[in-house]
């Protein structure tokens, strides 16, 4: 998957979910980018959904992982968290949940894993 019409920057991870989608964390925009299975090996190809924008929380998005509900897990590496958006989130919206804090012991996360 490459060319303009990606909006990709610099790529952190790449997950591919239960439904085959592909998943691409990108930390040049702080931006998360899913594309349709058939995507793979096309391109200048957009992506099917980006989470993107201040209301997100993504700073320095990394780790990506998708549970069997949809529920999208984001790593922060610059802003040590972990960011989760419902199964519709798109565009500039804020997460269902951020996991943070001293109590977490949460520091650069550079992968998150889901089951």
């Amino acid at each position: 998957i490459s060319g303009g019409s990606t909006t990709l920057g610099l790529l952190g991870q790449l997950f591919i979910d239960y439904a085959n989608n592909i998943w691409v964390s990108d930390q040049l925009n702080n931006a998360i980018d899913e594309f349709a299975p058939q995507a793979a090996g096309t391109h200048n190809v957009a992506p099917t959904r980006r989470i993107v924008g201040a209301s997100t929380g993504l700073a320095d998005p990394d780790g990506l992982a998708v549970d069997t509900q949809g529920y999208l897990y984001v790593s922060n590496v610059t802003a040590p968290s972990v960011e989760v958006f419902g199964p519709a989130a798109s565009g500039n919206v804020a997460p269902a949940q951020t996991i943070s804090g001293a109590a977490t012991d949460i520091c650069s996360p550079g992968g998150v894993t889901v089951h």
